[in-house]
């Protein structure tokens, strides 16, 4: 865990530097913390699952957890690390952008490691964006009127696990339109913001059917990516029906559904049809050309959806049409990975949807610990862990990180040449 530790760090490092020299009136020379040692104490929290700032003071000065503090963030004179209240009230004055470029460049060291490079889809980093409740508002209210806040998330879907890579906060207030802010609005915004942060990267949105819309299709072009979104009948029903029956009038465009999974780094010599699926090309929406996937699954689980996407399919070549709509379909069936992560961080100790504090700046920028703390931990978990825990018949994340909480508290931060040195994504598959 320590070398992940150390890489997150080392690739944020340039950000927190940043975002704290911005901070107007702050005097370097008259603070004892460092800007790394007041934003790694908020990291290692969320690392090691305290679930509340209470949590994070408890321990806090314990001399094993003060020496990781000191070693992992370069001041090794220290006798205490930051408490929860003067972590909450330097993150009230960070600017929000410092932590959203710290957790993009984290995901931009792995891209430039090929770390990720099994994963991408056809040379595309497959990217799932859905919405979520941050936390309730202590007061209250908000200066929207709502009693909670909520965030837009867009997350690396990959096999074994997925994580953030940016954030945006939904519950703005538009003060000239005099209405709450949506989330359709706020992915205009997120999709911008990935778009900066990866100019050159060849990206696949996935997302849920409130984003089938000619809207976001004209953004999507804009960017120069490729996506798949969730097509349900409801969402544009005369658009469903045509290609339904596009479907039912072409029988050769149809094939048993084998998971063709374009992440698996091991396929079965004769992999087992578990399903159907069926696809209609050059479908009509509102003048744009687009291409239908119906999936049809009976085990494990029954399933049946479709998908709408912009990846093209050659009517020319029936062969290879099945095996590219059988990658879509399980690609585009990934969006749920992202349910997995709100999921994991709401319930095991990350503390999502928990109250941190009052401050709408300092929130925000807890959410983004948080986020950066779920990738460190899934690199760890799905990297290292399982090669680390060979021996054992199973251990859980949450019982590997209770482990780890004790032992930092109890002996602080191994060395950095412990460990293994690698973070290749582990499978059993």
């Amino acid at each position: 865990m320590s070398k992940v530790l150390r890489r997150v760090v080392r690739s944020m490092a340039s950000s927190v530097r940043d975002g704290f020299a911005a901070i107007k009136g702050r005097r370097e020379e008259l603070c004892y913390y460092s800007p790394f040692t007041v934003v790694g104490t908020g990291l290692l929290g969320f690392v090691t699952r305290s679930r509340s700032m209470h949590g994070m003071d408890g321990g806090r000065n314990d001399p094993g957890f003060v020496g990781a503090v000191a070693g992992l963030f370069g001041q090794p004179w220290l006798e205490s690390v930051p408490c929860s209240e003067t972590l909450r009230l330097w993150l009230g004055r960070l600017p929000t952008w410092a932590l959203q470029r710290a957790l993009c460049a984290v995901v931009r060291a792995l891209v430039r490691s090929k770390t990720l490079a099994p994963f991408l889809f056809c040379g595309m980093l497959v990217v799932a964006v859905d919405g979520t409740k941050r936390e309730n508002c202590r007061r209250g209210t908000t200066s929207n009127g709502k009693s909670w806040r909520n965030v837009l998330v867009a997350s690396v879907v990959t096999p074994w696990g997925e994580f953030a890579v940016a954030a945006e906060p939904v519950d703005m207030w538009d003060g000239e339109a005099e209405k709450a802010d949506c989330e359709r609005n706020a992915a205009v915004r997120l999709c911008w913001r990935v778009k900066r942060e990866f100019p050159h990267m060849g990206i696949l949105l996935l997302a849920d059917g409130l984003y089938a819309c000619r809207g976001m299709f004209a953004l999507c072009d804009r960017l120069g990516w490729e996506w798949a979104f969730t097509f349900k009948e409801g969402s544009a029903s005369g658009i469903y029906a045509d290609a339904m029956d596009d479907m039912a009038l072409r029988p050769r465009n149809a094939a048993p559904y084998v998971p063709d999974d374009p992440f698996a780094h091991r396929r079965a010599a004769h992999p087992e049809a578990r399903g159907a699926v069926a696809w209609a090309t050059d479908v009509d929406w509102l003048g744009r050309k687009v291409t239908v996937v119906r999936c049809e699954e009976k085990e494990p689980q029954p399933y049946k959806g479709a998908f709408v996407t912009s990846l093209r399919l050659d009517a020319a070549m029936a062969c290879m049409n099945a095996r590219r709509a059988c990658a879509i379909a399980t690609v585009g069936r990934r969006r749920w990975h992202i349910e997995s992560q709100n999921h994991d961080e709401k319930h095991n100790g990350y503390g999502l949807g928990h109250n941190f504090c009052d401050d709408d700046t300092a929130s925000k920028n807890i959410f983004m610990l948080m986020e950066i703390a779920h990738l460190a931990t899934t690199l760890f978990a799905k990297g290292q862990l399982p090669r680390l825990a060979s021996e054992c018949r199973h251990m859980t994340v949450v019982k590997a990180m209770d482990t780890i909480r004790s032992y930092l508290h109890a002996n602080g931060l191994p060395p950095a040449d412990e460990g293994l040195s690698d973070f290749r994504f582990f499978s059993t598959a």
